[in-house]
């Protein structure tokens, strides 16, 4: 989809999966059809990551750098891209934005209680926000029909049934799912794993293992290194 010198990450498709918005390292958010074609659009400039699409196309979540934040989660208007504003933007790290399937409500992680967890709160205005992720939590992400939040704790895949009352949100018993040396980084600002439409299973990255990798030396000056290591003298037979 992407022929450019750079390294792109941060794949998000569009609701209507047509289009992909993306990270350009180093160079803001582009999106391009999903096909390849067309011109690439460039969406936002700087350090900016796409994490979440809203289902009625309209809002783009991402995360940013602040000046005097670890990172911060900001909106942009996808009809007007110059029209972004920071949704959550304090001193401690926010990441791994991720908007509910009927767009009322946005799950992230922040360590402003001193480890990673879980919130919730009402989309955009934020009023309702609550902790869904008791003992910590990372890389939430929403079943396809809203009704459970998934999100990595260490090696375990935990899972928490919701419930939607109006504009209020209840949170279930929290379950452990499964463990596995899977790969797994706290800071990560978006999930590193998908899951099916039905909920029941899911794509993982594996941690690196198994046989060391091949190394390749070069040597330079080869002649030379060899008359050092090879004893002079004359050759001997037995």
């Amino acid at each position: 989809m992407t022929r450019t010198k750079g390294v792109e990450v941060a794949p998000v498709w569009s609701p209507d999966g047509t289009s992909v918005a993306f990270n350009s390292m180093g160079h803001g958010i582009h999106l391009r059809k999903a096909d390849g074609t067309g011109e690439l659009e460039l969406l936002r400039a700087g350090d900016a990551s796409p994490k979440s699409w809203s289902p009625d196309g309209h809002w783009i979540a991402f995360t940013n750098s602040g000046s005097t934040s670890k990172r911060d989660i900001w909106l942009l208007n996808r009809s007007n891209p110059e029209d972004a504003f920071p949704l959550l933007e304090t001193s401690f790290y926010e990441g791994s934005p991720t908007i509910s399937p009927d767009g009322r409500w946005l799950a992230y992680c922040s360590d402003e209680s001193g480890e990673f967890e879980i919130y919730v709160q009402s989309f955009p205005d934020g009023r309702d926000r609550r902790k869904i992720s008791p003992g910590g939590g990372v890389e939430p992400l929403w079943s396809r029909d809203g009704k459970e939040i998934f999100f990595r704790r260490g090696d375990a895949m935990m899972v928490v049934p919701l419930e939607s009352r109006g504009s209020e949100l209840r949170a279930g018993a929290l379950e452990r799912l499964f463990e596995g040396q899977f790969a797994f980084e706290p800071t990560n600002s978006e999930a590193n794993y998908d899951v099916s439409l039905n909920g029941e299973r899911f794509v993982m990255v594996t941690r690196g293992g198994g046989a060391p990798p091949t190394e390749l030396r070069i040597v330079l000056n080869w002649a030379e290194e060899l008359k050092r290591l090879v004893p002079k003298g004359p050759r001997t037979t037995e």
